[in-house]
């Protein structure tokens, strides 16, 4: 089961925070693009190529830190067919340092065409990805597919849940019943995944949330026991990392905490070094959610 391998790694090194990679090109550093423009000229390839160097420099760095590294994939969809190469490259040195790869890409569709996404970001002739986020707005349709997928290659799911942007409350937290649209999403997860538990407790199909209530927090995780969370902290519309904890369980198992804002983090540093402000904030995260969590 993908998610016991996470789960070991973030036991491993006591630490449930994941190092996102997938910026704009404005948040690359300037000298790695300088470099590649001198290379390869300008163009879509270079930018590819300087994307790539950021991210595998900062995997290198903090790969002894870091469980798993979450792939944004639209900042490298933006950069053309060089970026998806790119992106392909990164996600193969991830997996070559041992880390936990996810591909976040929220891909939506039904039956056939959600097997071929499938393929694309998870098979051994895609990304081959460990997991893959997915819009469920279709139903069942849209995950059943994958699942057969993942139970052969051994790979697992996210579906999107509950999400921290502005207006994710106009849908998201519309009464469906007894319940809000973004339980109902969790609720499929845990439907389709519960026969399909890992060695510690888990479902192959987990789901992403965000929240900036404790008490929605809490609530997910008493609703949803068996269903693996990736818990955006940290930024707006999200929870505080003080309140990460309510996503674990009390082994400190059951959820990955996702930092969007590591990369950006050498911006404001004043620095040179444009890694150690990045280690610095994953650093921090970790230390933050260990006072409350042990990792058993």
């Amino acid at each position: 089961m993908s998610f016991d391998r996470l789960q070991k790694l973030i036991r491993t090194r006591k630490n449930p925070v994941a190092l996102t990679l997938g910026v704009p090109m404005e948040a690359v550093p300037p000298q790695l693009i300088d470099s590649s423009v001198d290379k390869l000229g300008h163009g879509t390839e270079a930018s590819a190529d300087a994307l790539l160097r950021f991210s595998t420099e900062l995997m290198d760095a903090l790969s002894s830190l870091i469980p798993a590294v979450i792939l944004r994939v639209p900042y490298w969809e933006a950069l053309g067919w060089q970026g998806l190469k790119a992106l392909d490259q990164a996600a193969f040195h991830a997996r070559e340092l041992g880390l936990f790869v996810i591909a976040d890409a929220r891909r939506g569709d039904a039956n056939a065409a959600a097997a071929a996404y499938g393929r694309t970001w998870l098979g051994k002739d895609g990304v081959n990805a460990d997991c893959l986020t997915v819009n469920a707005y279709q139903g069942s349709d849209a995950i059943e597919p994958l699942l057969e997928l993942c139970r052969t290659e051994d790979k697992c799911l996210l579906t999107v849940a509950r999400t921290s942007n502005p207006s994710a409350g106009e849908i998201q937290d519309l009464v469906s019943g007894d319940r809000v649209v973004g339980q109902a999403l969790g609720d499929l997860a845990g439907r389709l995944g519960r026969d399909d538990l890992g060695e510690m407790g888990y479902s192959r199909i987990g789901a992403m949330i965000a929240t900036p209530w404790p008490s929605d927090l809490r609530a997910m995780r008493k609703r949803l026991e068996r269903t693996f969370f990736l818990l955006n902290a940290g930024g707006d519309g999200e929870c505080t990392l003080e309140d990460a904890w309510y996503a674990f369980d009390k082994y400190g198992r059951g959820a990955l905490v996702a930092m969007d804002s590591a990369p950006f983090a050498w911006l404001t540093s004043g620095a040179a070094d444009y890694i150690s402000p990045v280690r610095s904030v994953i650093e921090d995260a970790r230390d933050t959610v260990k006072q409350f969590i042990t990792f058993l």
